[in-house]
């Protein structure tokens, strides 16, 4: 038996923040009004991130393969969409305007199989567990044919 613990974790990528603010610079124009003149836009952008983790620990025999799932995920899509011109018509364009909702379902699930190694990267017991099995013999293979 192996005592497993993983902690499975997915980390998105969502967009950009804009932590900066204008520079400006106080002046007077050329009739002495106070203005104000933008230097530069000073953006600092710092990206965002989501992250989704799940702690697991299980015991598993040796050879085995498990299935851990429950990282989900649901995302809403708004989408609006006109004909362009008549949808912007008052009252008649509400005729050429579509709304919709789009709703996006993903599920992780993760496949473990333990297997105890020696040093040497070697797998400690044989095959004895469910692994891969032989493929069938090919019947068309001229080799397995009896000699006469």
């Amino acid at each position: 038996m192996i005592d497993l613990r993983f902690v499975p974790e997915i980390v998105e990528f969502e967009g950009f923040i804009n932590y900066g603010s204008p520079i400006q610079s106080p002046g007077t124009d050329v009739f002495g009004n106070p203005i104000t003149t933008v230097i530069t836009e000073n953006r600092i952008e710092m990206p965002v991130f989501s992250t989704r983790r799940v702690n697991s620990s299980l015991s598993i025999y040796d050879g085995y393969t498990v299935a851990v799932g429950g990282l989900i995920r649901e995302d809403v899509q708004n989408v609006e969409d006109s004909v362009p011109i008549f949808g912007d018509i008052p009252i008649i364009g509400r005729l050429f305007q579509s709304k919709a909702e789009n709703h996006i379902k993903s599920n992780l699930i993760i496949f473990v199989t333990a297997q105890i190694i020696d040093a040497t990267g070697r797998p400690l017991r044989g095959n004895e567990g469910p692994g891969p099995v032989d493929p069938p013999a090919d019947p068309m293979d001229v080799s397995l044919l009896p000699r006469l």
